[in-house]
């Protein structure tokens, strides 16, 4: 090639470098950081209730998001047993100042979801539900056309009207293998432009945790990998700054038996290689959130094999350490008894409060109401 070819080349190669450089979407999106730290000057409250009342066999799995009319929507799925083919999707409304509630009912079906998809849907599970910056409700949750867990999609449906109605359910395609694998649990976090960072993870061919990135309609704009390997799942996010955050992670593996982290310092495009915690874990979900640039609460099972306490732990470096704060549920079973108080999801209020919502024995949901003055006495 001559000379002058090659300087033609190189041009041409500049230019297209340049218009691709411009045209590719650059991700400038930042963490949204917890409320402002203030001392609270309200009476410390801890409020307890239930949420279901044996509507059906078992329920499991909650999650809550905070309206704009400060009135709450919870979901859970419940059915004859889990993974059976009558699990539906449950939802109540909540008033957190006088914790009444509508009643609960199925929101999302099998039938729904077969119908909106084109596609045989043999069982549902995990939903998680967030509020958007405009006051639509986002709903994503898990549906399996064949096999276990393992062949699981995501599906995402939004509400206009507080959870009234729901739009017609569409798959998320997360992974080039037959869309399969992608399951979600945890509270997503949000970005400052709209964005959404939804938890998520794969347990075909290998375990691990994603973030993935939707737009404020649900279109999937990047993912971020968190963990390799086959043990670290069911991610759980809380942003500390606008550039920091750290995840908590399930154990499934048989050995450690702890809670893992991992960290980012960059609003989740990279993440550090995760660590065990001292936090016991006996391969159950975990929930957690930042009450500032560097503490953070979180809601776990204290046990390595059972599920039988409930905890909250408080963190004051940023999640190298953690102390338990509070005993939440405790309670040993007896021969042929049940006592399982598991996944638990928790959110900021918007005044100085905070919501968590968990599965209790899976006969129903409990959820607790308190606020940062309760949460001072024990920090």
């Amino acid at each position: 090639m001559s000379r002058q070819s090659s300087i033609f080349l190189l041009a041409i190669v500049a230019v297209f470098s340049s218009l691709l450089f411009r045209w590719w979407p650059h991700d400038e999106s930042h963490f949204t950081p917890p409320p402002r730290d203030t001392t609270s000057t309200t009476e410390p409250f801890f409020r307890e209730s239930f949420l279901s009342f044996s509507e059906t066999a078992i329920v499991h799995s909650p999650s809550i998001a905070l309206r704009n009319d400060r009135k709450l929507t919870a979901v859970w799925y419940a059915g004859s047993r889990e993974g059976a083919q009558d699990v539906e999707i449950f939802a109540v409304t909540v008033n957190p100042d006088t914790h009444s509630l509508s009643p609960p009912r199925p929101i999302i079906t099998p039938a729904i979801t077969q119908q909106n998809t084109w596609r045989y849907i043999r069982k549902l599970g995990n939903p998680v539900i967030h509020a958007l910056p405009d006051g639509r409700l986002m709903l994503v949750y898990v549906s399996v056309s064949f096999g276990g867990w393992a062949a699981s999609s995501l599906n995402i449906s939004f509400s206009d009207d507080h959870g009234a109605t729901w739009s017609k359910a569409k798959r998320l395609v997360t992974s080039p293998f037959l869309n399969i694998s992608t399951l979600g649990r945890s509270a997503p976090l949000a970005f400052t432009n709209g964005d959404v960072g939804l938890p998520v993870y794969h347990e075909l061919f290998g375990k691990f945790s994603e973030l993935l990135i939707l737009d404020s309609n649900g279109n999937i704009k990047n993912k971020k990998r968190i963990s390799w390997g086959r043990d670290n799942i069911q991610p759980a996010i809380a942003s500390l700054t606008t550039s920091d955050a750290i995840t908590l992670m399930r154990d499934s593996g048989e050995t450690e038996k702890r809670v893992f982290m991992s960290s980012s310092e960059d609003a989740g495009k990279h993440w550090s290689k995760p660590i065990p915690t001292s936090m016991p874990n006996p391969n159950a979900s975990i929930a957690v959130l930042a009450l500032n640039d560097h503490q953070l609460i979180t809601v776990f099972n204290n046990h390595e094999d059972e599920r039988y306490d409930l905890s909250l732990a408080i963190s004051d470096d940023q999640g190298k350490s953690w102390r338990t704060a509070h005993v939440i549920e405790h309670k040993v079973p007896r021969e042929n008894e049940i006592a399982k108080f598991s996944y638990p999801t928790l959110i900021h209020g918007d005044q100085d409060d905070f919501h968590l919502v968990y599965t209790w024995h899976k006969k129903r949901i409990k959820y607790i109401h308190f606020n940062r003055a309760w949460l001072e006495q024990k920090i």
